[in-house]
């Protein structure tokens, strides 16, 4: 009768080292787990990232690469300033447009 007690002893601390060691195996397993979602997650994020900057520097190739846009430099754009020959300053057209004109200055106002 001993014998089989110590035998049942012997078999319930040879279960019980058994499941403790498959709880820490699931413990570790659900910790790497936890570690893989949160990798995947800034992966994720960084190829996101990525995405956006190869966009943006698609966009900036593109208006690099781009011709210029020339802007009229004719007389009669309203943007475009009078220069006074016989004056040390520059005015606009819409400034002094009757001491442009006196002056020899072809702008329009």
């Amino acid at each position: 009768m001993e014998a089989v007690a110590a035998n049942l002893e012997q078999k319930h601390k040879i279960l019980r080292s058994a499941l403790f060691e498959k709880l820490n195996l699931i413990k570790t397993l659900k910790d790497k787990e936890l570690t893989l979602t949160k990798v995947q997650s800034e992966l994720t994020a960084l190829k996101e990232q990525l995405k956006q900057k190869n966009v943006k520097g698609l966009e900036i190739k593109q208006r690099t690469e781009a011709p210029q846009k020339v802007w009229s430099v004719s007389l009669d754009d309203p943007s475009n300033p009078c220069i006074n020959s016989t004056s040390s300053e520059n005015s606009l057209c819409g400034d002094n447009v009757q001491e442009n004109k006196e002056s020899g200055d072809y702008c329009k106002p």
